[in-house]
């Protein structure tokens, strides 16, 4: 009764302050939305864990692509479709990933260092499991801190262009130069300690040379990267040239020390002249690397033990009623003919009446079998998710256990037009270029429910506040029935002259996506419009549609 009082006495929180998406393309024919959800909320002085998202996905399919239910089925769509969960990376200030504050379990280094002090355990598999998972944590947290520092130097840079006072632009050049300066000797500071932090693990747990070794690999790669990212925004930006090349000195004299230590630790270092295969060795080992440690934030799936026999239900209910009426059938025909046992003797016209009787029967009972499955799933049964998982997180290896995060059901369904959802309607209608009322269009739900357990996270002592899920769609499929990418045209030039032209010949996928939070600590609903620009060969771009009550206007995002 307290906790629900405690719950009373503060507002629900806004489903935008919760739930964070994000739309783009992957590669032509892929897109991809992830959504980052929180798992916990400060209000005040209190901690509050939503506990329910609903994150529906209207895609209204033209009528050109002949998407429907007979051409395209529900296992298709999960065919084409991919989904992915894994913790929000932690976002450590300097100070916290220095362990100069006064918690210093959010410092990855700092845990590491008192598991390989203590000596009143030996050093077994999950004493070490430990110690990788949180290095991988550390790079992880490393990356994001990197990036805002770069994001931060863009912010104050972008700031003084627009500046029009001496006075001001006086201060942001200062405000820059601190900011520059501070950016690298923070960067450094980290990585020397964990350069230190790693010779102590190597020299208490020789075993782990080789896992240290590969994520100061990737450390070295994000490094190169931020300091080439600085480099490029400095060419970009019209600073005084004295003091944008003093700054660019001190970065190449960075990148000259970084090639050295590489070279030193045998790291594959690549530059503008290298070979195309040592670019490819390059590339393939990054993205070995990155999906060696990233994994320290991967969320398993697990399906409930129950679930699989729910699914079947409809399978099994529609099979019986095919068997009785087969049974029913045989048995019939049996007693009309007035034999149970035929011979050769026997066989005449009836008997070919009887046989054929026979295979009708069990071809009714195939389509009995058939529909029945199809009612039950799509009527009585309709509610039933097509999938349903837990979501666990095995990366609690020093305790030996696994934590179970929450839950997840999905559920795809075709939609008729002109029965959806009113709100859905109306955007629709307002925004969209096809108008559902002149065109039969086909639009395909794709809805999922996610059952959080935020207050378990704790246990793992790390800076971890949201969960993101992430879903890639695979377009291909809808694109084979399209024309040519271009259609000729003719089109006036300047003197009034017809001339043919190539026209670029587009169709447009529309996706709504509605965010809403079932929960008594969750108010309101937000939608996503996104317009997917596609042609034979692919997705060209997405558009955001702007609707009432968004902030400010989202880039367009487009294949590069």
């Amino acid at each position: 009764m307290q906790q629900t009082e405690a719950e009373a006495e503060h507002p629900k929180l806004s489903i935008k302050r919760l739930v964070k998406t994000d739309i783009r393309i992957v590669e032509p024919m892929q897109m991809e939305a992830s959504f980052e959800h929180r798992l916990m909320v400060k209000q005040g002085q209190d901690v509050v864990y939503p506990k329910r998202y609903k994150v529906e996905s209207y895609f209204v399919f033209p009528p050109q692509m002949k998407v429907n239910k007979s051409t395209y089925r529900v296992e298709n769509f999960y065919r084409d479709m991919k989904s992915f969960f894994n913790f929000r990376i932690p976002k450590l200030s300097y100070k916290e990933m220095m362990g100069l504050t006064d918690d210093p379990e959010r410092s990855p280094l700092r845990k590491i260092l008192a598991e390989i002090s203590d000596e009143s355990r030996p050093f077994n598999a999950q004493r070490q499991s430990f110690i990788e998972d949180e290095s991988r944590i550390f790079a992880c947290s490393f990356f994001t801190f990197l990036k805002r520092k770069v994001k931060r130097m863009q912010t104050i840079l972008n700031e003084l262009s627009a500046s029009q006072m001496p006075d001001e632009s006086l201060r942001l050049l200062e405000e820059a130069e601190r900011a520059f300066r501070d950016s690298l000797v923070k960067v450094f500071n980290i990585y020397h300690e964990w350069q230190k932090v790693s010779r102590e693990v190597v020299a208490r747990v020789p075993g782990l040379q080789h896992e240290i070794h590969s994520i100061d690999e990737y450390l070295i790669m994000n490094i190169k990267d931020v300091v080439l990212e600085l480099d490029l925004i400095l060419q970009r930006h019209g600073l005084w040239p004295d003091l944008r090349d003093r700054w660019r000195q001190r970065l190449r004299a960075i990148l000259r020390l970084m090639r050295i230590y590489s070279k030193k630790e045998k790291y594959i270092w690549v530059d503008s002249r290298s070979p195309s295969m040592e670019l490819e060795q390059y590339f393939y080992r990054r993205g070995l690397l990155k999906r060696r440690i990233w994994s320290a934030l991967y969320l398993d799936t697990r399906t409930k033990p129950l679930f699989f026999l729910q699914q079947q239900t409809s399978a099994v209910v529609a099979a019986g009623l095919a068997g009785a009426w087969a049974v029913l059938a045989d048995v019939v025909l049996r007693l009309q003919s007035g034999r149970s046992n035929m011979s050769m003797e026997s066989i005449g016209l009836s008997s070919f009446l009887l046989g054929t009787a026979l295979i009708v029967a069990y071809i009714i009972r195939d389509r009995i079998k058939d529909v029945a499955s199809g009612m039950f799933k799509g009527g009585i049964l309709g509610n039933m998710p097509d999938n349903s998982c837990k979501i666990v997180y095995d990366g609690n290896a020093a305790e030996g256990e696994t934590i179970h995060v929450g839950n997840q059901e999905e559920k795809v369904s075709f939609k008729d037009s002109t029965r959806l959802p009113d709100d859905i309607t109306a955007l629709l209608e307002a925004e969209s270029v096809t108008s559902l009322e002149n065109e039969a269009c086909t639009v395909i739900r794709y809805q999922k429910i996610l059952d959080l357990r935020g207050e378990r996270t704790r246990v793992l002592k790390r800076k971890i506040r949201a969960i993101y899920t992430f879903y890639r769609l695979n377009v291909g499929a809808f694109l084979s029935p399209l024309d040519a990418p271009f259609a000729e045209h003719l089109l006036p030039n300047s003197k009034w002259e017809a001339g043919l032209h190539m026209l670029p010949k587009v169709y447009h996928i529309d996706l709504i996506i509605r965010v809403s939070g079932d929960d008594e600590t969750v108010k309101d609903v937000y939608y996503h419009y996104y317009q997917l620009i596609v042609d034979k060969e692919g997705i060209r771009r997405i558009d955001k549609v702007r609707l009432p009550g968004d902030l400010e206007e989202e880039p367009v995002t487009e294949m590069a």
